[in-house]
């Protein structure tokens, strides 16, 4: 009685496995050759990382939308619609471990040999809106913005009359797209600590110095020294412009609820803050610092008696 013998293998590998198990008599050395090649092409494929190859099936996965931005790659998946995720040579990426990216986009400028990023990101697991460049072929990002909104992004506002220049007010900085440039300055009044809250309104025009508005009027800020001038505004001028603006942004906000929409009320009265400033207020240089003219005002040098 003929035993047939059982060989692991499936589809055509098994068929030609069992063929060659029931020939008895020897083949040519031609046709052995051909059928090995066949049964060695059947094979299937292993690959010698796991890795890459549950790498490669995310990514697939996630080919609902992709682009390519250098050596960075964004992937839009068809389960997470809201979310994207990032990759860095094919590395996944998180900037400062925020997992919930609503959106990616290039600035023009490069830094690394890789293009400069803007990213927005949300919720608990998302810091805001970030900028991305590549330092010594390591991707690092660093906060634009704190708002974490994905109806209203913050792509940062730009400063009236300057098309170069990106200001985020809720974060306190200032962005030069062509460039990937972070401008900072602090806004802290010598011996206030950080409770002395203003807000960012305008950047000089060599970038060195900054505005901020608090309750009390303006505030000039240098990248080397902090805050080295001031410009106070009288009640009445508080009253008679800066109070519209809060009714503005308060009416807007209204009508955009009656409209079924929501907008951020507190946001829009920073913005219309920056366009007042742009209308009321020019730079000037006096003796090497940057001082502020406007509204029959002349900002002065900080008192230090803080």
């Amino acid at each position: 009685m003929q035993t047939r013998q059982r060989f692991p293998g499936t589809g055509c590998a098994l068929a030609f496995r069992q063929l060659l198990a029931q020939l008895s008599d020897p083949i040519g050395p031609r046709a052995s050759c051909w059928l090995t090649l066949l049964l060695l092409a059947t094979q299937p494929v292993m690959a010698s990382d796991p890795t890459q190859v549950k790498q490669q099936n995310k990514l697939d996965y996630l080919s609902g939308y992709s682009e390519r931005f250098g050596d960075f790659q964004v992937f839009r998946g068809k389960s997470s619609i809201n979310t994207l995720e990032v990759t860095y040579k094919g590395r996944p990426y998180h900037p400062l471990n925020a997992w919930q990216i609503t959106d990616v986009r290039p600035t023009g400028a490069t830094q690394g040999g890789q293009p400069v990023l803007l990213a927005t990101t949300i919720e608990w697991m998302g810091v805001g809106t970030v900028v991305i460049a590549v330092q010594n072929d390591t991707p690092l990002a660093r906060i634009l913005s704190p708002v974490k909104s994905k109806e209203e992004p913050d792509w940062g506002q730009p400063q009236p009359g300057r098309a170069d220049l990106l200001l985020f007010p809720e974060g306190a900085r200032a962005f030069v797209p062509s460039t990937g440039q972070v401008l900072w300055f602090d806004e802290r009044l010598p011996g206030w600590g950080g409770s002395h809250y203003a807000m960012l309104v305008s950047v000089s025009p060599d970038n060195r110095s900054a505005a901020f508005l608090d309750r009390e009027g303006l505030r000039l800020s240098s990248a080397d020294h902090g805050v080295y001038a001031q410009l106070p505004i009288a009640k009445e001028l508080n009253v008679s412009q800066l109070r519209p603006l809060l009714k503005e942004a308060s009416a807007r906000a209204q009508k955009a609820v009656d409209e079924g929409r929501r907008i951020d009320q507190t946001r829009l009265q920073h913005a219309l803050q920056v366009d007042w400033f742009a209308k009321q207020f020019s730079w000037q240089q006096v003796q090497g610092t940057w001082q502020l003219k406007g509204l029959d005002l002349t900002s002065s040098p900080l008192k230090t008696e803080h």
